[in-house]
């Protein structure tokens, strides 16, 4: 259980920004670890956006994050950033992978961090730069070591540039962050998978064997 929610999504075109905050005013979703976002931000009209984090997603010792935008559009060019942030992981892991794919009007790119202040939107240490992508489909994954000082937070960094002339158009995403867990929790994770279904395979056989 987790005392107060704690992750954060921060939207902004440089001029307007909004804030919202876990379980908070102006949260859609009524489910701790998730953060719903529906609405307009300056130029931009937002159909959906969607942060999932620790307890609906990962937990604070394997951190699993994931930002998606649904249909980002705007009217008269210009650039949103979109900021997603937890706070309070403890998990000291080797390493984190990212990943990303969607549609750009205009440009996107995505830039991960890691902060061992646990400061929300911290930028301690960048994860991963992907892109920037031009207009069209594009996807890409990377991965990063790390040296995690618990507590820690994780941020995602998405900045959508549909530029000055760039009118009508629509971005959406989907960004996963995750950790890399140890050799040890991977092997344990094995066994148990292992375990799992030769149990399975044994029951399985035991019930083709007739009645007498």
């Amino acid at each position: 259980a987790y005392a107060l929610p704690t992750a954060q999504i921060r939207i902004s075109d440089g001029v307007t920004t909004v804030t919202l905050t876990d379980n908070a005013l102006g949260d859609g979703l009524a489910q701790e670890g998730a953060i719903l976002f529906s609405g307009t931000v300056g130029n931009f009209i937002i159909n959906v956006e969607t942060g999932l984090s620790k307890p609906i997603l990962g937990a604070a010792s394997l951190p699993h994050m994931d930002l998606s935008s649904s249909n980002t559009s705007v009217g008269t060019g210009g650039t949103l950033t979109v900021e997603f942030s937890d706070t309070g992981f403890t998990g000291v892991v080797p390493g984190f992978l990212t990943k990303v794919g969607g549609t750009a009007g205009g440009t996107f790119q995505l830039d991960t961090y890691l902060d061992n202040s646990n400061a929300i939107f911290g930028t301690g240490t960048n994860l991963s730069t992907l892109g920037p992508f031009g207009a069209g489909a594009f996807s890409g994954e990377s991965s990063a070591s790390a040296t995690p000082v618990s507590p820690y937070s994780l941020t995602f960094l998405a900045t959508i540039n549909h530029g000055p002339s760039v009118t009508g158009t629509v971005t959406s995403f989907d960004a996963e962050l995750t950790a890399v867990p140890e050799p040890a929790t991977m092997l344990l994770s094995g066994l148990g998978l292992l375990s799992l279904g030769v149990y399975l395979r044994r029951r399985s056989k035991k019930s083709l064997i007739p009645k007498i």
